[in-house]
Formats: C-alpha cells, structure tokens, sequence
C-alpha cells in the first residue's frame, strides 16, 4: 500500500470519527469504522496490535480524570 494511499485512509478514518459511525466485525479481528451518512470506510486489523501500539490506543476514563495533559477534551 503506498503511502497516499495510506494518508488518504488515514483522512477518512478521521472524517469517520467526526461524522456519525458505524462498526462490525470480520473474520473476527477487522473492525470496519463506515461513515453512516457517507460512503467512506476503513478496516483495521486488530490483530496486528502490538503492546505498544495498544498502549497509546488504550482510554482510560480514570486517567482522563486525573490529567487533561494526557487526553485532548
């Protein structure tokens, strides 16, 4: 996958998390994010998840109350 495709993707998941979503799984590990009013979608291959990735992925509501620097509200 070259790298507009990839800035391209990355532009539509982040109109996806903006505008109202839907989401389902395939094959157990793709979470498909779909814009519901729209035709943008991205599949993400959570399998692929390494501890380090999952740990700047990871919310913790706790952490939110304790420090805003961690979390953009």
């Amino acid at each position: 996958m070259n790298m507009n495709n990839i800035d391209e993707k990355f532009d539509d998941l982040q109109t996806i998390l903006h505008s109202s979503k839907e989401f389902s799984f395939e094959d157990g590990t793709i979470l498909k994010l779909r814009q519901y009013y729209g035709n943008k979608e991205v599949r993400l291959d959570l399998s692929k998840l390494d501890i380090d990735m999952f740990e700047e992925l990871y919310y913790d509501p706790e952490k939110e109350l304790d420090s805003e620097e961690d979390y953009e509200l």
